[in-house]
């Protein structure tokens, strides 16, 4: 699936029909500044039975550098463990057999996606 740059939510769609055995294929644009992935998202295809994942784009949760304004700091640090709880829930969800998060299948059910084949 070719989403387009900073955009993954069609990789989000994508779980619910995911059968076992696919290869999920995304195209980010090679755009690097944000993640395609991470290990939630990746723990939920492989949940959904997925082969493998194929990405032109960067994955998230591995080893790297942040540089963060001294004077920004605080805020950082205070949004970082918001993101961490959040995380730590998602990570616990998808361990435990998460597929599909329910916002997900709403949104999907909903008039505001149009299927294009």
């Amino acid at each position: 699936m070719d989403t387009g740059p900073a955009d993954i939510l069609a990789l989000l769609a994508s779980l619910a029909f995911i059968q076992p055995g696919d290869l999920d294929v995304h195209a980010f644009s090679a755009h690097q500044n944000c993640a395609s992935a991470g290990d939630s998202v990746s723990g939920m295809m492989k949940n959904c039975g997925a082969s493998g994942f194929v990405t032109d784009g960067p994955i998230r949760d591995l080893d790297g550098v942040v540089v963060i304004p001294f004077k920004e700091l605080g805020a950082v640090t205070k949004r970082c463990h918001e993101f961490l709880n959040l995380e730590t829930e998602l990570n616990s969800k998808a361990h435990n057999g998460l597929t599909v998060p329910q916002n997900i299948k709403d949104l999907l059910a909903s008039d505001q996606v149009e299927f294009v084949d």
